[in-house]
């Protein structure tokens, strides 16, 4: 269950996004409909509902607003910024070099 977890968090949080760009880049480059627009939909309507089931369940913690269609919508249209982060990231981290200046670390006793 807990391959099954990281599995599906991996494909939805990381794999989804590249894959939703590219298609939607190549749908547009050869005039054709997108293939995996109907898993982006799911995943979407899917949080939407989780995001409309979290905040409308009872808890001990302060009472969350209402939730209701509008609510939802901007929720689910917030998340929507990963489908450009994590392919801009992937590129970025794929085309230019790393920066990265690693030190030793100075330790001083007492």
């Amino acid at each position: 269950m807990q391959k099954f977890d990281l599995t599906y968090f991996f494909v939805l949080q990381y794999a989804l996004p590249i894959i939703s760009i590219f298609d939607l880049v190549f749908s547009i480059a050869f005039l054709d409909a997108p293939i995996y627009w109907p898993i982006s939909f799911t995943a979407f309507m899917l949080s939407g509902i989780a995001f409309w089931y979290g905040s409308s369940c009872k808890s001990e913690v302060p009472v969350l607003q209402k939730s209701n269609f509008l609510m939802v919508f901007v929720s689910v249209f917030y998340l929507s910024h990963w489908f450009l982060v994590i392919p801009w990231v992937t590129i970025k981290m794929s085309i230019f070099p790393k920066k990265i200046l690693w030190r030793k670390t100075l330790h001083t006793g007492v």
